[in-house]
């Protein structure tokens, strides 16, 4: 066998190794640890509305990642914890709402109106506010 057919041989069976494992390693079912802080990233913090549980200082959302963690040790599916979450917190618990108008016009307001509101204050007063600010950011 020449020495051009037995590399090409070895890149193929380094190849299809590869492939294997990216393969085994794709259809692995996620740890429980790893559950949590996915299903943490997509749920928003109750106190501070802008930030996931995973990323928030607040101890509601410590306190909440920890139920989170009881729920996937029950054997609750990702599916029954986040509707566990949007029967408690309504669909705003969601970083990534489902596409809709009714949910659009519905967190709407709380995000933009307060803002423009100490935007115009800071413009009549002179300075700028800092009362925009949430309870995480301070």
């Amino acid at each position: 066998m020449s020495e051009r057919i037995r590399s090409w041989v070895a890149v193929t069976v380094i190849a299809a190794c590869a492939g294997l494992i990216v393969a085994v390693l794709a259809t692995a079912d996620p740890s429980p640890a790893d559950r949590v802080e996915a299903l943490a990233t997509r749920l928003k913090c109750p106190v501070c509305q802008s930030e996931s549980i995973n990323d928030s200082p607040a101890q509601l959302s410590r306190d909440l990642k920890a139920l989170i963690a009881d729920q996937v040790a029950d054997g609750w599916t990702d599916q029954q914890i986040v509707d566990f979450f949007i029967a408690t917190y309504g669909e705003e618990v969601l970083l990534d709402p489902p596409a809709g108008g009714r949910t659009a016009l519905r967190t709407m307001p709380r995000w933009n109106f307060p803002r423009c509101e100490n935007w115009c204050r800071s413009i009549g007063s002179g300075h700028a506010s800092n009362s925009s600010r949430t309870a995480c950011a301070r």
